[in-house]
């Protein structure tokens, strides 16, 4: 049988598309670890410094660019997700991200780990999380929040997996702080801040990895001034 065309207007399709990239250039420029400059050591011009870095140069600009670009894709995977175990997960609620963004400088640290089959979620922390923590001089216990990106290879894993998150990183709203959060969104106000090292996680499906296999990714809002 012919393929029904699902793409009905092809401008706008590549208007739309062409945000998305530019959407995700700029937000790759913004948090950026270090700025690469448009000339090299010798002089010679790697860059239109009018038009900025080229893509895969915008991305060189990180410490560990593959694993920058593994946490935003798995922050994509949990947004997107089409069957999350449930709706006030971080999964298709992209406002828990954006709300915890303070008015003052911090510091976007990222970690993309993934655990041996059957391995549990505290034996994951301990064994990798830790030390790349330590590594990297994120204070995880100091944070403004956090957010846990976690896939697993079928669906059937959510609740064991959900349970064991829940006890290592407290991931997820009380009831007390939900309602007001509920109602501001009712009422189209701006969300109440929640106590600093809130917790939110999301869940996805990925099909590449094993069975009894996870990969944990995070996103940490770090001050740069420790919150006493």
């Amino acid at each position: 049988m012919p393929r029904l065309p699902n793409i009905n207007e092809p401008r706008l399709f590549a208007e739309q598309l062409g945000k998305t990239f530019e959407a995700i250039y700029e937000l790759i420029q913004m948090t950026r670890e270090e700025t690469l400059g448009s000339h090299s050591e010798e002089g010679c011009q790697i860059f239109d410094p009018e038009t900025g870095p080229t893509y895969f140069q915008a991305a060189s600009q990180f410490h560990r660019p593959a694993e920058f670009l593994a946490c935003l894709l798995d922050m994509v995977r949990v947004m997107f997700e089409p069957h999350p175990p449930g709706t006030l997960l971080l999964n298709a609620n992209p406002e828990f991200v954006i709300g915890e963004v303070i008015t003052s400088p911090f510091q976007l640290g990222y970690v993309s780990v993934v655990s041996e089959p059957r391995e549990s979620v505290a034996q994951l922390h301990e064994r990798l999380i830790v030390p790349k923590l330590n590594t990297l001089g994120y204070d995880f216990d100091h944070v403004i929040a956090r957010f846990l990106m976690v896939s697993t290879g079928a669906s059937k894993n959510f609740s064991e997996v959900m349970r064991q998150i829940h006890l290592q990183y407290q991931a997820g709203l009380k009831l007390e702080q939900l309602l007001p959060r509920l109602a501001s969104v009712v009422q189209g106000k701006d969300q109440p801040a929640t106590a600093p090292g809130q917790s939110y996680a999301g869940y996805s499906v990925d099909p590449s990895l094993h069975d009894g296999q996870i990969r944990l990714s995070m996103w940490l809002y770090l001050p740069t001034q420790i919150r006493h």
